[in-house]
């Protein structure tokens, strides 16, 4: 076996580091306002980047008057996720087609049409699609399978466009590398942090501190649950429904109780080890006794609207639920915070996720697919985006109002604990989210749904030959 299928992934920020990401000021914001908005460009504005240490200054140049469109070049297809980030994206596509001439066919479809669509056109060694959007659990089978070009040349080739440290190092290594290579530039970025409403916990006489722990978080929850219930609300909501979202949950308790999909030297599986199943138990315990009772219907998108709505008071999710929770029409702006999340009995353990652009291996057009991905990817265009989602860039927390949950994102990505992105990993990830789902459903027991998940692993890893046992 080759030694790279053991490339770590783990976000290698250090731990304590600071980013003022709410002092970033009016520069980035006021040089998209022009560009993305009005009939022309912006004149010449300097855009700051953020990085962990310092604040680079880059100047990006604008162009006063339009005098006219670019020549065509020709055009491309690139394939993204349905969430808000991309849907932005494509209100302003024609920015790009006046800039570079080149035409763009945006496809957006939810998560696992994603998957299987773009499995089909890779692994058919089809044309059809320019650039991929690829989550970060994806990497390895990309990679190693051949569907992607890597792009270790163009970084270096382009570094003063790509801005290779406006990227946190934890998304780098996470979402943009694979066993030392680049795969591609980090767009959606995704880390788990927690949601409270500040009113809500206030009337009960709490706050944030008494969130420190996962047993504080049970404590606050089953105090406030009869009261909250009598007004339609419930304590807490967890995405639970069959799929990734209830991979993702469990695995941020998998992670905070001490354990692991497997062991990282013999990829012996040991998901059904004591410290996953109390895991599991727990999570359940919270679904049931003081959880929304449709947890394990609720994929991301019933979790973000119970708590715009009022359902939930508190919720672990993606910090990139928040732009939509931030929105002036939001019932919710003012009402909430986002802190790191909770401590089971060994760490905090905030599930990593996100998203690159990569280009495909069998595009006839890769020069044009690495124009829009600089483009797409660029400081300027994230920042404008993260209105609608967070984005992969510091530069991209610009915008004020994310300093209610900014530094919980920041903290939290430095400590990032990530998914397992090796080739098998998609199948084990199905099957997780199934045996959890069935937990939370009250189907069966923690232990009996790992007990079973371990089998399943041991049968799917020795298949795939990492594990020898």
């Amino acid at each position: 076996m080759k030694n790279d299928k053991k490339f770590s992934r783990r976000a290698a920020l250090s731990t304590g580091a600071k980013v003022a990401v709410g002092a970033v000021g009016g520069a980035v914001i006021g040089g998209i306002a022009g560009y993305l908005t009005g009939a022309g460009a912006a004149p010449a504005v300097a855009e700051r980047t953020v990085t962990r240490e310092r604040t680079v200054t880059a100047t990006v140049e604008r162009t006063q008057i339009v005098t006219a469109p670019a020549a065509k070049k020709g055009s491309i297809t690139v394939y993204m996720v349905a969430e808000p980030g991309p849907e932005a994206l494509k209100t302003i596509l024609n920015r790009f087609t006046e800039k570079t001439g080149i035409d763009v066919t945006l496809e957006v479809y939810p998560y696992p049409t994603l998957q299987t669509k773009q499995a089909t056109v890779a692994s058919a060694g089809s044309d059809a699609v320019d650039v991929y959007y690829v989550d970060d659990v994806w990497l390895g089978q990309y990679y190693e399978s051949g569907w992607v070009e890597p792009i270790d040349n163009l970084v270096r080739k382009d570094e003063d466009e790509v801005l290779i440290d406006d990227f946190p190092k934890g998304l780098q290594e996470g979402n943009m590398r694979y066993a030392g290579r680049w795969i591609g530039l980090g767009h959606i970025s995704a880390i788990y942090i927690f949601y409270y409403r500040v009113d809500v916990l206030e009337q009960f006489g709490y706050n944030e501190k008494d969130l420190e722990t996962y047993q504080g978080v049970y404590e606050v929850a089953k105090a406030m649950k009869p009261d909250l219930e009598k007004k339609g609300m419930y304590p807490i909501g967890i995405m639970g429904a069959r799929g990734v979202q209830a991979t993702c949950a469990y695995y941020h308790f998998l992670g905070s109780w001490g354990g692991r999909v497997y062991n990282p030297d013999t990829y012996k599986p040991e998901i059904n080890s004591r410290e996953a199943v109390e895991a599991l138990e727990f999570e359940a315990k919270l679904a049931k006794e003081v959880g929304i009772p449709s947890i394990p219907a609720d994929d991301y998108g019933e979790l973000q609207s119970h708590f715009l709505t009022s359902k939930v008071a508190m919720m672990p999710a993606w910090h990139n639920m928040a732009p939509v929770l931030l929105r002036e029409d939001s019932p919710v702006r003012g009402l909430w915070r986002g802190i790191p999340v909770p401590k089971g009995p060994v760490k905090r353990a905030p599930t990593l996720g996100g998203w690159c652009m990569a280009i495909s291996k069998f595009s006839k057009k890769k020069d044009l697919a690495w124009e829009f991905i600089k483009w797409a990817a660029s400081p300027s265009v994230c920042t404008y985006l993260s209105k609608y989602q967070d984005m992969s860039r510091y530069s991209s927390f610009a915008w004020p109002e994310k300093g209610v949950y900014s530094s919980a994102s920041m903290a939290m990505l430095e400590i990032a604990f990530a998914r397992p992105n090796f080739p098998p990993w998609p199948a084990m990830s199905d099957a997780m989210g199934i045996a959890v789902n069935m937990v939370l459903a009250g189907e069966t027991t923690a232990k009996a749904a790992l007990d079973d998940l371990q089998q399943k692993y041991e049968e799917i890893l020795r298949a795939a030959g990492y594990y020898k046992g």
